[in-house]
């Protein structure tokens, strides 16, 4: 059978298939309400530094020197 043959059943069950589509549509926006985002956003943790072609952490002696993200920026 060719490959039109194949998915004709599609042509009679598309309503199922969106069903199917808005059911899991609408379950996922309940889930995402029930999520606790502020909770999340107040108990942040700090990441770390991106040491990624940042020479100035490495080329410097003093370790004890807290550094500030924006000033690393050039």
């Amino acid at each position: 059978m060719d490959f039109l043959g194949d998915i004709l059943w599609l042509k009679n069950y598309w309503w199922l298939i969106l069903i199917l589509l808005i059911s899991i549509i609408l379950n996922a926006i309940k889930e995402l309400y029930q999520l606790d985002y502020k909770s999340y956003l107040k108990n942040k943790p700090q990441l770390p530094l991106n040491r990624e072609g940042n020479t100035k952490l490495d080329n410097n002696k003093d370790s004890k020197v807290k550094y500030d993200r924006n000033s690393l920026i050039s």
